[in-house]
């Protein structure tokens, strides 16, 4: 009985023996020499501040993990495991390696570039590396016919490939639970970091309750909007405000907007022009000939423009309506002779009967 026990032991020894040994020589000496670089390069990333040369970094370690992932799926082919989980072994090692890339270059301190051009431009170039590597890797693996190295990798793959996008989507996940519930309050667990970045991005939790308070045109969660990263004047809580009263038409909401008189009168010169109501545009603050010109060109009405009171937006405003319309005979009817243009202190030379003619005729201003 000792004998088969001790026997069952010796196997169960060298059975774990076989198993350690096979993880240690599963990948060779030159892909774990190309991991350590490949560390490097992300340690390099994570480092850099110039976008220009962060581009080109990115570039350049996305063309290097290419080269990397094939050596690295070179040694996993031959792993006694069926096609279906060596080709899923492909894919998570593939998605792994670029999706990291990603990650160090949101948490580094390159940026996105000028109107995002550098991250645009860094994700296409990373997504077709992404596809060369998964569709050699494939390749390899269906060709291949020597399987002689014992492992199991999908299942810590899986889970350092779900961590991974865990962090990139975080804050995806929670705007995106924020608006699908209605409720701001998921936009508190957004971490922010940094502005010049997608991950972590400051500025974040404001933008989430922004974009659930004009979801549910609820000005209360405008007022959730902090200070801390714009002038007040220009704030996302006054802009938030602002867009509820224009998709509610109230104008009563408008006079909520703090420290900014000028957005104030916008607002309700907006909900005025929205409506088409010149009683509005008589209220305070609001820009009464610019929302008379507006309105009088939405409803391509010019007699409306008669009643804005300084002459030249007034015939500005006759000159604009001739054009949309390409109907001369309004230039006609409401434009006088230059003498008296010139005697309501209008330069012929900007506004006339006969610029207007001919602005009409082309349809654009001259």
């Amino acid at each position: 009985m000792k004998d088969v026990q001790c026997t069952n032991r010796e196997a169960k020894n060298k059975t774990l023996k076989r198993r350690n040994n096979s993880r240690d020589t599963m990948l060779s000496k030159t892909s774990k020499v190309l991991l350590g670089i490949y560390a490097f390069l992300l340690l390099v990333i994570l480092l850099t501040f110039s976008d220009s040369f962060g581009f080109f970094l990115l570039i350049i370690t996305g063309l290097f993990t290419l080269v990397m992932s094939i050596f690295i799926i070179n040694d996993v082919k031959k792993l006694k495991n069926s096609r279906s989980s060596r080709i899923f072994s492909v894919i998570l090692i593939s998605l792994i390696l670029y999706s990291t890339i990603m990650l160090f270059y949101g948490l580094g301190n390159i940026g996105v570039g000028e109107k995002g051009l550098v991250f645009s431009f860094s994700l296409l170039a990373l997504l077709i590396f992404l596809g060369l590597s998964l569709i050699i890797g494939i390749i390899l693996v269906i060709i291949n016919k020597n399987q002689i190295t014992e492992g199991e990798l999908n299942k810590i793959l899986s889970l350092i490939l779900v961590v991974i996008l865990v962090i990139l989507f975080y804050s995806s996940a929670v705007s995106g639970m924020a608006r699908l519930t209605d409720n701001p309050r998921f936009c508190s667990m957004h971490i922010e970091m940094k502005s010049n970045s997608f991950i972590f991005v400051k500025g974040m939790k404001d933008s989430c309750i922004f974009r659930v308070a004009l979801d549910t045109s609820n000005v209360g969660y405008c007022k959730q909007i902090k200070y801390t990263y714009v002038d007040i004047a220009n704030s996302q809580k006054n802009k938030c405000i602002l867009n509820v009263a224009r998709d509610l038409g109230d104008t009563s909401i408008c006079y909520q907007i703090t420290n900014d008189n000028q957005r104030q009168g916008d607002c309700v010169r907006y909900i005025a022009e929205n409506k088409g109501d010149l009683s509005i545009c008589e209220t305070s603050r609001v820009d009464r000939n610019l929302c008379y010109s507006n309105i009088a060109r939405d409803s391509s009405n010019p007699e409306l423009c008669k009643s804005i009171t300084f002459n030249q937006e007034k015939y500005h405003c006759f000159s604009i309506i001739a054009i949309d319309k390409r109907d001369p005979s309004i230039c006609e009817k409401y434009f006088p002779t230059d003498e008296i243009l010139i005697q309501e202190g209008v330069n012929p030379q900007d506004y006339s009967k006969t610029e207007c003619i001919n602005d009409a005729q082309k349809g654009y201003f001259n």
